[in-house]
């Protein structure tokens, strides 16, 4: 049985990254004859759409909107928003419960329509319209950028883990605009990624603390040992964390969680440790560079030092690693300006090189990470009903 999961879970892995191949693979086709529509509004030009982003994000938004039993968590966020109106007498316990982003958001869409799967669209075109408005915003190299979150999973994450995926969001979002000196409107997004999930009330403030630090190789091999030195004092560490962050306490389970010591998912955060391990390191060897290229790219390369450490920690702790990908999103953004400092023979040798990694990376994490207890990709159209992870392991027979 537990061979027959593993090939089921592989053949998950594969179908997912060759369709992240073949996205990509489209997308550049479609920017060799890219069109431009100019939207304008009372005489004056407003926005650039691109024909090539439009199409992508119509099949990304489809096949994450339509989704069925795909991602960790799908059937508890089903759950709380069909329930909505069940388990809550009024709009102030809705206001004024902790973490309630997703919560209210669930209210407001539930006030226009009952549709059982609504949630999912609605956070499906918001989230991918975010997405190719950053890409287009902060990066000249678009499909580098894409393929970097298809390839390093952010694409996957986006379908798994909503509420972080939703915070992380916000949480780069903020960042970006307090660099532009938007300082209103990185409070009100540093509000809005905490009422999503606590865990980012936490990492903005550490952002904001760290984020003039000079990213260096001692900082690198620093953070190295920090991380392995963290994962002996792990226990002890989480509990100055609780005592800082009462309301995090819920969150204590975790430290004797029984799937902590699953095989595949230490393999999972070594896997994710090597791969931002070797990335962080190349974009190193070029940091002057795109210190001259790109002064805010330069200075995100930090964040990069910092998620690795706790990366590292995670590979006792497997949850850690979603506080992790909080720091690495920022690769999207540097990566691409990292290949365009570099002469093209090298960029050519470089690319090959690292694409090829990230995708062998992609296939892995798809098998190994635990962020998809379902290894499925049924549609609302299938007939299906929506089940717990727990469930769909017992009905093939692989137990909880």
């Amino acid at each position: 049985m537990i061979n027959n999961r593993f090939v089921h879970m592989f053949s998950w892995g594969l179908l997912y990254s060759l369709f992240s191949l073949g996205i990509i693979g489209l997308y550049k086709i479609l920017l060799k004859s890219d069109r431009i529509i100019c939207i304008k509004f009372l005489g004056r030009k407003r926005s650039r759409i691109h024909v090539s982003d439009c199409i992508i994000y119509l099949i990304i938004t489809i096949v994450s909107a339509i989704r069925l039993n795909t991602g960790s968590d799908f059937y508890n966020y089903y759950l709380y928003f069909n329930n909505i109106n069940d388990n809550f007498l009024s709009v102030k316990e809705i206001l004024f419960k902790p973490q309630n982003g997703y919560l209210v958001l669930s209210y407001i869409i539930k006030l226009i329509t009952d549709y059982q799967y609504a949630i999912f669209i609605v956070i499906a075109i918001f989230s991918y319209a975010y997405l190719f408005h950053l890409i287009r915003t902060e990066v000249d190299n678009t499909s580098c950028a894409l393929l970097c979150y298809f390839f390093l999973g952010y694409y996957a994450y986006s379908n798994n883990i909503l509420r972080q995926y939703i915070a992380m969001s916000f949480v780069m979002c903020a960042y970006i605009n307090f660099n532009h000196k938007n300082y209103i409107k990185c409070a009100i997004l540093s509000c809005l990624a905490v009422s999503f999930h606590y865990s980012s009330a936490i990492v903005l403030i550490i952002m904001y603390f760290i984020k003039n630090f000079k990213p260096t190789f001692n900082k690198f091999i620093l953070a190295i040992m920090s991380g392995f030195t963290g994962i002996v004092s792990l226990n002890f560490l989480f509990k100055i964390f609780v005592k800082l962050i009462p309301s995090a306490a819920g969150y204590e389970k975790y430290m004797n969680w029984r799937r902590s010591g699953q095989l595949r998912l230490i393999l999972a955060v070594i896997g994710m440790c090597l791969i931002y391990g070797v990335l962080t390191y190349v974009i190193l060897k070029y940091k002057d560079k795109i210190k001259e290229k790109n002064e805010l790219r330069y200075r995100e390369i930090i964040f990069l030092i910092l998620g690795l450490c706790i990366n590292i920690i995670s590979i006792r702790q497997w949850i850690i690693n979603r506080v992790a990908i909080y720091f690495y999103q920022f690769i999207i953004l540097i990566l691409p300006v990292m290949f365009s400092v570099i002469d093209r023979k090298s960029r050519a040798k470089l690319k090959v090189s690292l694409y090829t990694f990230m995708f062998l990376y992609m296939i892995f994490s798809s098998v190994f990470l635990g962020e998809n207890e379902y290894y499925s990709y049924d549609t609302v159209f299938s007939g299906n009903s929506p089940i717990s992870d727990v469930e769909y392991n017992i009905i093939h027979g692989w137990g909880n």
